[in-house]
């Protein structure tokens, strides 16, 4: 009962925060236009019914992903996971009420703001939303459970359980925002847009932004083949490749059936070599150690420190265009706005989504920088990591955007520092729970049933069958 409760009453601070976002991300850019309450709601009950597109239906469906989670949070915050039976159908009905009432306030209250527009489709699709999450937690609740329990008995069944959640991840982005394509005629428009080429995309952008590009394909399938080597220490590295492959050859297909996927040929092979690498990396830290290996990418860290920088400021813009002098930067500088995401906006939800994953990659190498300090010592971590992680990538952050100004028509994006601090932050912990993992491994006590590490079956004697007949 005492552990239900602790994880309903986590459930309640996740669903509260999420709610404000979605409020905040549904009103923004938060520029108020006058009107009257009498006015507004003889609008808001005459809200029209619009025929959308294809180019609106990206727009549509993420008005629906963004309920999901907050029907699956109400869900778990008022029910928790093993709920009396009697209590599960007015629970249910309870919270999808809650957030169906929600959805009509903010679209009311959008009303208010420029340029929010109100239609009868957002409703809908907001309720589909609600509909889903709350058939996520029926359905998905106990396999939720398994999971977390599996993530928790640290080992080989952590690792199982972070390989299928990012995987499964991995699957949502790539197909996100889910806006597939219904007709013949869609399919012909989009086999002649930009976003479809045999090798590359023409959209793929100039020389630098496209390998940018394609190094985030290899960079976010590369967890993949590590934890593919964690399970299974002697997968030969052609057969990662071949996973890769595999997956990219069932992604790009789908990602050709979505009216904002950008579906090209050198994506394929690009994952099996994040699979490789992976791999890689895998069996490098595994012969090597932790400590060692840590040493090691310290004085990589410092070695490739400045072509790193010169790659964020290149990716982010620098020297695209002529630069401007020193006073009309300052000038540039008044016009920037700095509420949160106000720039995400302005812009597809296909490319706000690909922007964040972007900075997030970019800025997860101080993460591990910021681990590998403190692994290389073979000391236990502690806050001062996360400060580092944070402090540093808000700091290069501040001066990557800052220097978007001397190249107009760049601008600097505020919510980039926030989001280069949660990457930094995100790679930091996953680095802390792969040291775990491996640490556990290690342990002489992993054979032990209820010890975290039992579940592994002897990791590095596997990878290493000549140091066990040594000993």
């Amino acid at each position: 009962m005492g552990e239900g409760n602790t994880l309903r009453q986590k459930a309640l601070i996740v669903f509260l925060l999420y709610l404000a976002f979605v409020v905040y991300g549904s009103l923004v850019p938060l520029e108020l236009r006058p009107m009257t309450w009498d006015a507004a709601l003889e609008r808001f009950l005459s809200i029209p019914y619009l025929n959308l597109g294809v180019g609106s239906r990206a727009d549509w469906i993420a008005n629906g992903v963004l309920y999901v989670p907050l029907a699956f949070l109400g869900c778990l915050a008022l029910l928790g996971m093993r709920p009396a039976r009697s209590t599960i159908f007015p629970g249910v009905l309870l919270v999808g009420l809650f957030c169906g009432a929600v959805a009509v306030a903010v679209e009311f209250a959008q009303l208010w703001f420029a340029p929010r527009t109100v239609s009868l489709n957002d409703l809908m699709a907001e309720g589909i939303g609600i509909v889903v999450g709350v058939l996520l937690w029926l359905l998905g609740r106990r396999r939720l459970a398994r999971f977390g329990a599996d993530f928790l008995a640290g080992g080989r069944q952590s690792v199982a359980a972070v390989m299928s959640l990012y995987a499964l991840v991995y699957l949502a982005f790539s197909l996100f925002p889910f806006d597939f394509l219904i007709s013949a005629q869609e399919l012909a428009w989009k086999l002649q847009s930009a976003n479809v080429g045999w090798l590359v995309a023409p959209s793929c952008g100039d020389a630098v932004r496209c390998t940018a590009r394609m190094g985030l394909d290899v960079a976010a399938t590369l967890p993949l083949g590590l934890l593919a080597v964690l399970l299974w220490p002697r997968a030969g590295l052609g057969r990662l490749f071949l996973a890769g492959v595999a997956l990219g050859l069932l992604i790009e297909p789908l990602q050709l059936l979505l009216a904002s996927g950008v579906s090209q040929g050198l994506s394929v092979p690009l994952r099996g070599v994040g699979f490789l690498a992976g791999g890689l990396l895998g069996h490098w830290f595994l012969q090597r150690g932790l400590r060692s290996a840590a040493q090691t990418v310290v004085v990589a860290g410092a070695v490739l420190s400045l072509p790193y920088l010169v790659g964020l400021a290149l990716v982010s813009g620098w020297f695209s265009t002529a630069p401007v002098g020193a006073e009309e930067a300052l000038a540039r500088l008044d016009r920037v706005r700095w509420l949160p995401f106000f720039y995400h906006y302005y812009t597809s939800e296909a490319v706000a989504m690909a922007s964040t994953l972007a900075h997030l990659a970019l800025y997860a190498p101080l993460g591990v920088f910021s681990w590998a300090l403190w692994a290389a010592r073979g000391r236990r971590h502690s806050g001062a990591g996360a400060a580092l992680a944070v402090f540093s990538a808000i700091a290069i952050a501040a001066v990557i955007e800052g220097g978007k100004l001397f190249f107009p028509p760049k601008h600097p994006d505020p919510t980039n520092l926030l989001i280069a601090a949660a990457g930094a932050l995100l790679a930091l912990a996953a680095a802390r729970w792969f040291e775990g993992v491996v640490r556990a491994g290690r342990d002489p006590r992993a054979g032990r049933e209820g010890h975290p590490g039992h579940a592994i079956p002897s990791m590095l004697r596997q990878a290493h069958p000549e140091r066990n007949q040594r000993r």
